[in-house]
């Protein structure tokens, strides 16, 4: 009997843990995603403002400038956030420590930024492209002030302020950009936008903490290094897939053209980056609580991922069908003969590099600190692959060649995360619920006449009803997907009898 008692009470205590952590999940969750909704639905409309305003090639110049920026933005902390997130030693000295250690590497960046504005726009033929690194510039020691008040509140879990604070300092610099821009200011009132938010975000970042923080020897970080160095390993490469496309085609194509790619990226990543960005960041937190066993982690993991791909199929092909009216509403009329094409491909790509970024932060979630180096660099070269056999052909292949790469780097991705769970005695992600989403949106881009799109260059034009009518077929198709496998999804996993064989010895 006392036997009996004692295991009825571990596993309701385990329960009772598990049903907290999924409610403080649910929480963060509904906070972030009202904060990124707001954020999007003003991203939106001062886009669609701003498009007016300039031009293609003003967008081409801030999408270069934008992939320089991002650069410096992975060095920025050195992966000293999510490692001091994860660490359990949240003393003065190591948060001044890590500190110092941002304030130092964020004016050091500012300097490098300053000395490469003219090469880098000798090298890309763009004069404009000088002045929109140097106010970029700025945006780094002004981040550096406020990044441990974010990991403060992050270690907290305030999603709520957040949220809050990421959305009023987006749309603070937002009516800048809009003011400046219908002054007749150009690329320099998008730039200007990045400089305004970073001030304003580090403002209510440290006033929202409510500490004051002073920089002490960054030997008190020092057990955040291990893990920082190999997450920011990791983002590098991360960022040579994401951004080399950019570069490549900033120096073989034209800036209208890199305006009209950009563009086409914006409305992709958009809805998944809301989906990828919820999941993702909470998983850190959800994944390493303390009291879940390895089955409910397994459960957690394989949902997240699953959901994401879901969430991300459905908004992705949806607005593939409606690539034309979307255009028109949010850039104008003079964008429907570049935007188009170019979304038939970078729509299910965004779709899959959502979910491939929810695998990440379960990874990390994890400490899969190797893994994370190995999954980086096999993204990368699977990525340089697909851009030369696009570039092959034609500069105008690029969105084609994104695609590929996605889908390759989200299987390198779930590979890395089953053998990461195959050595701690976990159960595995299981892949085929994923195939049949994954491989509807594969044939949603090659049944949308692609191959002749992006040769042409071109999109013939669709009546708005028949787009309305595939928008419909596609939901209900998803909707008749999900309905069949989300028991599949949603099942506790159960290991194999020789893996459970394998964790009872152990």
């Amino acid at each position: 009997a006392r036997t009996a008692w004692s295991s009825w009470r571990g596993s309701r205590l385990s329960i009772i843990t598990s049903e907290i952590c999924v409610s403080r999940v649910l929480s963060s969750v509904s906070w972030l995603f009202f904060g990124q909704v707001g954020r999007i639905a003003s991203q939106l409309v001062g886009v669609s403002v701003i498009a007016r305003l300039l031009t293609p090639a003003d967008f081409g110049v801030i999408a270069i400038a934008l992939m320089v920026s991002n650069l410096a933005g992975l060095l920025r902390d050195m992966g000293t956030g999510p490692a001091a997130i994860r660490s359990p030693d949240g003393s003065a000295r190591f948060l001044g420590g890590i500190y110092s250690v941002q304030l130092v590497i964020g004016l050091i960046l500012a300097a490098a930024l300053l000395l490469l504005a003219q090469p880098l726009a000798s090298f890309y033929r763009v004069d404009a492209l000088e002045r929109v690194l140097i106010i970029f510039s700025v945006v780094f020691p002004l981040s550096a002030l406020g990044g441990v008040h974010l990991i403060v509140l992050e270690r907290a879990q305030r999603y709520r302020d957040i949220s809050a604070i990421d959305l009023l300092a987006y749309v603070g610099g937002l009516l800048v950009a809009v003011a400046l821009a219908s002054a007749g200011i150009g690329v320099e009132s998008l730039a200007a936008q990045a400089v305004v938010s970073a001030a304003l975000q580090t403002i209510l970042q440290r006033r929202a903490a409510g500490m004051v923080l002073r920089p002490t020897h960054p030997r008190h970080a020092r057990s955040a290094a291990g893990g920082s160095l190999a997450v920011t390993s990791f983002h590098l490469m991360n960022y040579v897939v994401r951004n080399s496309d950019t570069g490549v085609a900033g120096r073989l194509a034209s800036a209208d053209f890199v305006g009209a790619y950009s563009m086409a990226g914006r409305i992709a990543q958009m809805p998944t980056q809301l989906i990828g960005m919820l999941v993702s960041r909470v998983s850190v937190p959800m994944l390493s609580a303390e009291g879940l066993d390895r089955d409910t982690l397994a459960h957690n993991a394989q949902r997240m991922i699953a959901g994401t791909l879901l969430a991300s199929a459905l908004v992705c092909l949806v607005l593939v069908a409606l690539r034309q009216t979307v255009t028109a509403l949010l850039f104008g009329a003079q964008w429907l003969d570049s935007v188009p094409p170019q979304l038939v491909w970078l729509l299910p790509a965004a779709a899959l590099t959502s979910t491939s970024a929810v695998v990440v932060g379960v990874m990390t979630a994890f400490g899969a600190t190797v893994a994370l180096t190995r999954t980086g660099v096999l993204s990368a070269i699977a990525h340089a692959l697909a851009l030369l056999a696009g570039l092959s052909v034609d500069v105008r292949w690029l969105p084609a060649s994104i695609l590929a790469s996605a889908l390759m780097a989200l299987g390198i991705a779930l590979l890395q995360l089953r053998a990461v769970q195959a050595d701690r005695a976990m159960s595995p992600v299981r892949l085929m619920p994923l195939v049949p989403v994954v491989l509807l949106l594969v044939a949603c881009a090659l049944w949308s006449d692609t191959l002749l799109l992006a040769a042409a260059g071109s999109d013939p034009v669709r009546p708005i009803g028949l787009e309305l009518l595939e928008a419909g077929a596609v939901a209900l198709l998803l909707s008749a997907l999900a309905a069949g496998q989300w028991r599949a999804w949603g099942r506790r996993p159960t290991l194999d009898p020789e893996s459970a064989s394998e964790r009872k010895t152990a």
